[in-house]
């Protein structure tokens, strides 16, 4: 079909009053900057960690951790009360370390096993009160190149995990088929028959307490997916700048390392233009970590932004107590934390 002349200015001028509005809904956010962060003096094995919120505690993941490398710290006072998940070959032991997934209405965490290929069911009241707890071997799963998983939830006793294939979610039937999750179908699968197949990389997900809605955050594209308790789309978040899709074009890539929740807000960690250079001391590409986390709405609003001038691996942002406490890559003693009035930029 040819356009008019007229029908052609049409376009272009609502496309440009389109842009404009993005452009000030997305780029008019608020900056804040991280300083003075405090260290807490845990004995931490390795550079590089992850953080969970539950219930009265906060779950630290040392991730390369040799020995014990899960910590369970008071939330208020930010003290240890114990420490959990030995690496190892033995009954209960861990033998790499995954992502954790917790379950407050359960009183429990899972935590996945990418060297037994397992997931380890952890009772927070018994892992406490018993010195010698040992966790529940609940879940077998097996994974074949092509198809790496990521970030996992347990949802109705059943295992689901984001996985780099083009599907929100994979739901694992047993330990070697899997039923994919997508936008339009479903289909269940022998892992043997699996190919490499390529496509839009969801690198985190994030629950609603309340389980109503998922927040999944794209590695190759500045947007969050929010999606309702079926992993059905029904909104989405846009951060600042230009989304980019693209694995092709390393210098343009754009991702989010990490999202976090509670009843109001999404945070999510955000890095985009990587350098392209690894750190002399860890070894580490310093493009893996982020130095921002962004603010978002349950319903996709852009609401501020933090900075830090640090690179960190994860975080967590502890509205009730006024503070957000970094993982940071290139410190000694990695785990600060920063007083912060929340006060100020939420409403």
């Amino acid at each position: 079909m040819k356009l008019s002349f007229y029908e052609v200015t049409i376009l272009l001028f609502l496309f440009i009053i389109n842009a404009c509005v993005f452009e000030k809904s997305s780029n008019d956010l608020e900056t804040v900057f991280l300083t003075e962060g405090k260290p807490i003096d845990l004995d931490i094995y390795t550079k590089m960690g992850f953080f969970l919120s539950f219930q009265d505690y906060i779950i630290i993941q040392d991730i390369y951790s040799s020995d014990e490398g899960i910590y369970i710290l008071d939330k208020k006072t930010l003290n240890l009360i114990k420490k959990t998940g030995k690496i190892g070959r033995g009954p209960g032991e861990i033998g790499r370390y995954g992502d954790i997934y917790t379950d407050e209405l359960n009183h429990c965490f899972y935590v996945a096993d990418f060297g037994k290929n397992k997931i380890w069911k952890y009772q927070i009241d018994s892992l406490i009160s018993e010195p010698d707890y040992k966790p529940n071997d609940c879940f077998d799963f097996r994974f074949v190149a092509g198809m790496w998983p990521m970030d996992f939830i347990v949802k109705n006793d059943t295992l689901y995990f984001l996985s780099d294939l083009d599907y929100f979610m994979t739901k694992v039937i047993d330990k070697d088929s899997v039923e994919f999750i997508s936008k339009s179908k479903k289909e269940i699968l022998e892992l043997d028959n699996i190919k490499d197949v390529k496509g839009e990389f969801y690198t985190r997900i994030t629950v609603h307490p309340n389980k109503s809605k998922y927040a999944f955050a794209f590695m190759y594209a500045d947007k969050i997916s929010i999606t309702d308790n079926n992993f059905k789309p029904i909104d989405s978040a846009n951060g600042k700048g230009k989304i980019i899709i693209s694995k092709d074009k390393f210098k343009d890539i754009c991702y989010y390392v990490n999202i976090k929740s509670d009843e109001k807000y999404l945070y999510a960690g955000y890095m985009k233009k990587p350098i392209l250079r690894e750190d002399p001391k860890y070894g580490n590409h310093i493009a893996n970590y982020p130095q921002t986390i962004r603010i978002f709405s349950w319903t996709g609003e852009a609401i501020a932004e933090l900075k830090c001038d640090d690179p960190f691996s994860d975080f967590y942002v502890d509205r009730d107590n006024n503070r957000v406490i970094l993982y940071l890559i290139n410190k000694e003693k990695p785990v600060h934390v920063y007083k912060f009035n929340f006060n100020e930029i939420l409403n």
